[in-house]
């Protein structure tokens, strides 16, 4: 029975606008909330303070390639990096790299670059739209000092120790980490990265990124550009490319490619 004074044509149309308020306020919280996720990590080298969620994964199956401006180049033919949640709040990874080397004019070398182990732990949370902090300390090998020599991997090992913070305003993400990187056996270095990330429609995010690495050689500047596109709950697709911006001392790279999944369960 309709209420008193309203007769039932009326009550079908404000019944209809209440329902289309509720799936617009659905909407719009869905929106927001996927917005507040944090954006750094693959395909960018700046990180984020998020982490998968207890006892979820987040695998990410790459492309990569570097060309330096000296002639020579490295690419990644597939790079497994491979994260764990353990809780809400803290994040396992083993990142293994098959490498490819170039060196002008002809001679190529392929073989396992550095593995990379870390843990981050998220240890301030703000909530979805509150300020995030976490540190993730790093670990990388190149297991052999062949694969140093044959220019595979950087370093035989080195630790990095970085802080990451990510705080949503507005409808744009902003992520920062600075860290500093100790290197065995080459000279240690200062990194600082800032991304911001936006929602250019929906399942799509458009990415910014400015990295800066400071060193005895001089500092560099990598200036990245990149698309995370949502295929689903479980998949995305992950690009980027950059420019690195310093003097010939420091080796910058032309130019970085990367091109990968990211799967997510």
């Amino acid at each position: 029975m309709a209420p008193l004074g309203m007769t039932p044509p009326l009550l079908n149309r404000t019944r209809l606008v209440d329902r289309y308020r509720r799936a617009i306020t659905i909407f719009f919280l869905l929106s927001v909330s996927a917005l507040a996720h944090a954006q750094g990590g693959p395909p960018l080298v700046t990180d984020d303070p998020d982490t998968p969620g207890d006892r979820h994964w987040e695998i990410n199956l790459a492309t990569l390639i570097e060309h330096e401006r000296s002639g020579g180049g490295r690419s990644t033919e597939l790079d497994a990096d491979i994260n764990y949640g353990w809780g809400e709040r803290i994040q396992l990874k083993v990142d293994v790299p098959l490498s490819r080397v170039s060196e002008a004019p002809v001679a190529t070398t392929t073989g396992m670059g550095s593995t990379v182990f870390g843990v981050k732990w998220r240890f301030f949370d703000g909530g979805d739209y509150g300020l995030k902090v976490s540190t993730y300390p790093q670990f990388s090998t190149a297991w052999t000092a062949s694969a140093v020599q044959r220019g595979l991997a950087d370093s035989l090992h080195s630790y990095f120790l970085p802080i990451e913070v990510a705080k949503t305003v507005g409808l744009t993400t902003w992520v920062g980490e600075v860290g500093r990187s100790f290197v065995s056996d080459g000279s240690h270095e200062w990194m600082a990265g800032l991304v911001a990330a936006r929602a250019v429609r929906e399942g799509t995010t458009a990415l910014m990124e400015v990295h800066q690495t400071r060193s005895v050689h001089g500092d560099l500047c990598l200036l990245n550009i990149g698309l995370r596109q949502e295929l689903g709950h479980r998949l995305s697709v992950l690009t980027s490319v950059g420019h690195e911006f310093g003097p010939v001392a420091a080796d910058p790279r032309g130019l970085l490619l990367y091109a990968g999944i990211q799967i997510r369960r």
